[in-house]
């Protein structure tokens, strides 16, 4: 035979050594080691530490490998990788009946199922996540929809330069609000040569707190109706009627409509110039309660009348003069033509 015994050493000068026992092949080292090694270098270990089974791989930087025959065919199943501190690469999916237990942290690849469990402190992809789906929240690339009810979504898009859209969809056609509720200010800032656009299918409304305004500009105050702080407001064209009280300057009005009346029996206050102005330009109106007309009657009372020049006079004239009639001259002075009567008994001509 091509054994040698020589004290420890059980050697074979050729071939392969075949250890067949009808029985069990036990390996009892009570060195606590059972070592492999290819012409004698070490390729393994399988040792005992305090009853914990350790497998060593002997060479640096080799790795250790597990494969098998699936089907007939042969696969790798496991391969730790002991240049990477032990990175594992699995053929196939890591199943564990009870579930992870600790962090999962590193890098990630391939294709990732569902993530069971209710709470996770962070899931990170460094790569590209095709679609991520977190209870009623999808994220697919630049897209996040979130579904409050079937068919009913808040969908946030970005697109191009940064545009962002922000939709709201209700499939029933009903109220898909978007309300927007902070502890602190709202602060909108576009860039300096942007405009904001609120486009609306009906009204616009600002509604503050009661007890507070709307301010436009840090200046215009615009409170239940009431607009302060605006030194001018301009319009091509005011629509309805402007009531309250206008202080300041108005603009030049050219033109006066003015209403024909003729019939209303009652006596309209008389409008004139304020100051005596007759020279036009812009100037003020004034009233006086004495001197008004009357449409019906076609009666102009006065308590006074002064009268320039020559008149011509149409039909009779009948005054009601209680004392007397006083004709003045050409020139004002102490010399005047009186006119006076009695209570006549009859017509006197």
């Amino acid at each position: 035979d091509n054994f040698n015994i020589n004290g420890t050493t059980i050697a074979l000068s050729s071939g392969d050594m075949l250890l067949d026992s009808a029985g069990d092949i036990i390996l009892d080292a009570d060195g606590a080691d059972v070592i492999f090694k290819d012409a004698g270098t070490t390729i393994a270990t399988h040792s005992n530490s305090s009853s914990d089974y350790v497998i060593t791989t002997g060479v640096q930087d080799k790795d250790f490998i597990i494969k098998g025959d699936d089907g007939g065919a042969a696969i790798t199943a496991l391969t730790l990788d002991m240049s990477a501190a032990g990175a594992a690469t699995f053929n196939s999916t890591v199943t564990a009946s009870s579930g992870f237990v600790g962090n999962v942290t590193g890098n990630a690849s391939g294709t990732a199922l569902t993530v069971t469990q209710a709470a996770q402190s962070a899931i990170t992809s460094v790569g590209t996540l095709t679609a991520l789906t977190v209870d009623d929240v999808a994220v697919d690339g630049k897209v996040i929809t979130m579904t409050g009810s079937s068919g009913d979504t808040f969908v946030t898009t970005v697109a191009a330069n940064g545009a962002t859209s922000l939709v709201t969809t209700d499939a029933a056609a009903a109220n898909a609000h978007l309300q927007i509720t902070v502890d602190g200010h709202i602060d909108i800032d576009s860039a300096a040569t942007r405009v904001i656009t609120l486009d609306s299918g009906a009204a616009i409304e600002l509604k503050p707190a009661s007890g507070s305004a709307i301010l436009l500009d840090s200046t215009i105050s615009i409170d239940a109706g009431v607009v302060t702080g605006a030194t001018s407001i301009t319009s091509t064209a005011f629509v309805g009627a402007l009531t309250g009280n206008v202080t300041g300057t108005a603009a030049v009005a050219t033109t006066v409509t003015i209403t024909d009346n003729e019939n209303t029996d009652e006596n309209n206050a008389v409008i004139f110039t304020a100051g005596g102005d007759v020279d036009g330009g812009n100037i003020g109106l004034e009233s006086d309660g004495d001197l008004t007309y009357n449409p019906s009657t076609g009666t102009l009372n006065v308590p006074n009348i002064s009268v320039t020049g020559t008149q011509t006079i149409v039909n009779s004239v009948t005054m009601n003069a209680s004392n007397a009639v006083i004709f003045e001259g050409a020139t004002a002075d102490a010399h005047e033509t009186t006119l006076s009567t009695v209570d006549a008994t009859a017509d006197r001509t």
